[in-house]
């Protein structure tokens, strides 16, 4: 009896140990997608920000000409 109690005390504590990993292998993978979302959030900022930078650069330019043109009237 004392050698099917230990296995059965083995089993339950491999059990449990195969339980615990597998709580923690779900917790990478959550990680993971947030921190994947997170850099694609600030990639996406990035390139607003340039897009308008560059758009907001062309549109003063052609806001200096016309004013320059103007002038000349």
């Amino acid at each position: 009896m004392a050698v099917i109690s230990s296995k059965v005390l083995d089993d339950s504590a491999a059990e449990k140990n195969h339980k615990a990993w597998k709580f923690f292998e779900d917790m990478y993978v959550y990680a993971v997608f947030v921190c994947s979302a997170g850099i694609a959030s600030v990639l996406l900022f990035t390139l607003v920000i340039l897009c308008q930078t560059l758009i907001n650069k062309k549109q003063s330019r052609v806001k200096h000409y016309l004013v320059k043109c103007s002038q000349n009237r």
